[in-house]
């Protein structure tokens, strides 16, 4: 379970152990958990992390993708009709994927102009060409075969409260 400053906790029998940056994440602020072969990435306010079963963290995907320090602000995986799997990531003013197995982070769409600053981020592939992107106020979907984006999607939320 992850939380908005204390890490995350994981349950452990009967008690719950708390993982944060004292005991190797980047940031305190969990954005997201992906389980991926076995192993949880972790998105925080400072970059991504990978850890394993034995609860070791490597956080040299950020050097790797070039993100250390950055805002992981969703992660989502989408799993192809041809059976590969991808792992997106809407980060600071940005939107990418890798594929499994890789060691490349493919920006899809950059300078977005719709971030919001503290409210909470999910992304969902569509499996085809495109992501959406929400917020608690609206929906942004992004063609990344041709890096257009449009304002709601085609969907627009109302409060009725």
């Amino acid at each position: 379970m992850g939380t908005q400053s204390k890490g995350m906790f994981l349950a452990n029998g009967k008690s719950w152990d708390n993982i944060g940056e004292p005991e190797g994440l980047p940031g305190n602020k969990i954005n997201g958990l992906l389980r991926l072969d076995g192993k949880l990435l972790i998105a925080t306010d400072k970059g991504l992390s990978v850890m394993d079963r034995s609860l070791a963290i490597d956080n040299g995907i950020n050097k790797k993708f070039n993100i250390t320090g950055q805002e992981i602000f969703a992660i989502a995986k989408e799993k192809l009709i041809s059976g590969e799997e991808r792992v997106w990531l809407y980060g600071e003013n940005w939107l990418g994927y890798f594929k499994k197995g890789t060691e490349k982070l493919i920006r899809v769409k950059e300078n977005l102009g719709f971030h919001l600053a503290g409210v909470p981020y999910k992304i969902l592939p569509d499996t085809f060409s495109g992501v959406y992107v929400a917020n608690p106020y609206t929906v942004y979907y992004i063609n990344y075969r041709t890096g257009e984006d449009d304002h709601g999607g085609g969907i627009r939320l109302e409060d009725f409260t």
